[in-house]
């Protein structure tokens, strides 16, 4: 027992190693049960200050392209400026520890100005630089050797676990982002199956602003539209008792294509209506480059600032709701084109009803009809009218413009056609001039008719006409001579009180009269050639008595379609006449 107290260790360096492998060791130990960073930075710092007693001590930690200070003792609040300090990871000929304004790795002497530190030692994890560890003048005077290679393997300890904190830190910093990319990423998904679902460009508004503003933790919104003026079209938290007036307002070419802070803008209308309604952002809603609307947001209630990825995500929603209101859009027009085609058809219909049904049986004449509208509805029409005293009434119009419009006055003209046709009595110039008088006060100033009406005496083979204002007739007789049968006035419907002359004309044995519409003698070449007149009466000629007045109508039909390769300009229509050579 006495040997025991008297034992003495024989080196007293062997003592002070004894003593520092026991603090490595605890210091390990300590270290290990630290579960945060700043825990670990805590206790390597008050470690190495246990060993080298000084007043001020920091640790700096080193960030992808960036240094920040990790924790500070006795520092009272001092500014670093870390900016120059190296941000790559090379360590060729960085000593264990540096003294700066010895010639030591002077890159990290930013770190030691105005003397606040006197030693400054790296901590390294697998090869690499994770921070730095400085500390202020030894209050015991200058350390010797054995001490410097402790504090040197204390860092080392420490650069380990603080690259592993680190390593961690920046694995859950990853994690986190990652699952706000895939929240975003789900929300997207649901986003565009929600847009789907929208028949009007409200409903598009309103699931873009309750997913921003839900995702945000934002309360106002609104979105400004530039149609034909800028205008409020959505809003949802704005304090706006009446329609904004929003003069003053740029084009939306002119708006940045990311998110823009209001303070940013450089607008001064915009600026001043989003600060009045407190709001903070200006989100552009573009399609294929070209902003048609503006998502205006209000602040963060969390107070947090818009990161990148948020902006992103912002613009990423926005693009979303921009395919979906042209979707609508076009949506819009594929209904409304169903609904016209609906429309035309039964106006078609209806127009079909309103033609003969069947062409009449005149003794002693053969009489053929044919319409082929430009469009699904024409504006031609044509009718026959046969009397108590057997004559028969007809006519040949053609209405100023196409489709529903043109259909509409042609249905109007037909039925008072035919009202004005069963007073007893009434001459071909008392129908079109009380024809003309009803038509011009019931319809548009722009909207006329033209027309060709006769009345047919099947005995005296006496035609009589009115020619208002329309292509003339062809008459041919058996020798092949031809008249065009003109008089008669102005077109129907464009002036009141309008006077028309009625010409007469003889049927001789073997005549044929063509009545038709523009349609067929304005048809074009692929040279762009008008058929015309002329070359109208040359087929006439030509095909005079060739079969029945169908066949005879066929060949005219189908020769001026050849001429045209099967293009038509308008609405083709005509009636061929023709006085059989014995009467039947």
């Amino acid at each position: 027992m006495a040997q025991l107290k008297d034992f003495r260790p024989a080196d007293s360096s062997l003592s002070r190693r004894l003593n520092e492998l026991i603090s490595l060791n605890e210091l390990l130990a300590t270290l290990n049960t630290a579960r945060t960073l700043e825990q670990t930075l805590d206790v390597i710092l008050l470690t190495i200050m246990g060993q080298h007693p000084c007043v001020k001590a920091a640790v700096f930690l080193k960030e992808t392209n960036s240094w920040r200070l990790g924790m500070g003792k006795g520092l009272r609040d001092h500014t670093f400026h870390l900016e120059n300090l190296p941000t790559d990871d090379r360590l060729d000929g960085m000593p264990a520890l540096i003294r700066p304004g010895h010639g030591d790795w002077d890159e990290l002497s930013p770190l030691c100005e105005d003397g606040l530190f006197d030693l400054v030692i790296p901590a390294k994890n697998e090869g690499k630089l994770v921070g730095v560890i400085c500390l202020g003048k030894c209050l015991l005077g200058d350390i010797s050797e054995d001490k410097e290679l402790l504090l040197a393997l204390i860092a080392d300890f420490g650069g380990v676990i603080m690259g592993n904190h680190l390593y961690r830190v920046d694995l859950e910093k990853m994690n986190r982002q990652l699952q706000r990319r895939l929240f975003q990423l789900n929300t997207l998904f649901e986003i565009t199956g929600a847009f789907a679902r929208c028949y009007e460009p409200e409903d598009v508004y309103q699931i873009l602003a309750n997913n921003l503003m839900g995702h945000f933790f934002i309360s106002r919104c609104g979105v400004v539209t530039m149609e034909d003026r800028p205008q409020i079209s959505f809003q949802k938290g704005l304090k706006i008792k009446a329609e904004p007036v929003l003069d003053g307002w740029p084009p939306l070419t002119e708006w940045p294509a990311s998110v823009t802070s209001v303070d940013a803008l450089g607008f001064e209308a915009p600026i001043a209506f989003m600060k009045e309604q407190k709001l903070r952002y200006a989100v552009p809603i573009a399609s294929e480059g070209d902003v048609f609307a503006l998502l205006l947001l209000g602040p963060r209630l969390d107070r947090r600032k818009l990161g990148e990825h948020d902006r992103e995500f912002m613009v990423s929603l926005a693009r979303q709701a921009a395919v979906a209101l042209e979707n609508v859009r076009l949506q819009a027009e594929v209904l409304e084109k169903k609904r016209m085609e609906r429309e035309l058809q039964l106006a078609r219909e209806i127009q079909q009803r309103l033609l003969p049904k069947v062409v009449p049986s005149l003794c002693g004449y053969q009489i053929a009809a044919e319409m082929r509208p430009f469009n699904q509805v024409g504006g031609d029409f044509y009718d026959f009218i046969v009397h108590a005293n057997g004559r028969l009434s007809l006519c040949l119009a053609d209405v100023s413009g196409k489709s529903l419009p043109a259909s509409m006055i042609m249905s109007t003209a037909q039925a008072s056609l035919r009202a004005l046709n069963s007073f007893p009595g009434i001459s071909p110039r008392e129908v079109i001039e009380k024809l003309n008088l009803h038509l011009f006060q019931s319809t548009q100033s722009n909207k006329f008719v033209t027309m060709f009406y006769a009345e047919l005496d099947p005995e005296t083979h006496r035609l009589q006409y009115i020619n208002a204002g329309h292509n003339r007739p062809i008459l041919v007789c058996p020798e092949k001579t031809t008249s065009l049968l003109s008089l008669g006035g102005m077109m129907v419907g464009m002036f009141p009180n309008v006077q028309y002359q009625v010409g007469t004309i003889d049927f001789e044995e073997g005549s044929e009269l063509l009545i038709y519409t523009d349609g067929l003698s304005e048809v074009t070449d692929t040279e762009g050639e008008e058929f015309g007149d002329d070359r109208l009466i040359d087929l006439l000629k030509s095909v005079q008595g060739h079969g029945t007045v169908s066949e005879e109508m066929s060949e005219i039909v189908t020769s001026v379609m050849n001429f045209s390769d099967g293009q038509m300009v308008d609405d083709l229509t005509l009636l061929l006449i023709r006085r059989s050579s014995q009467e039947s």
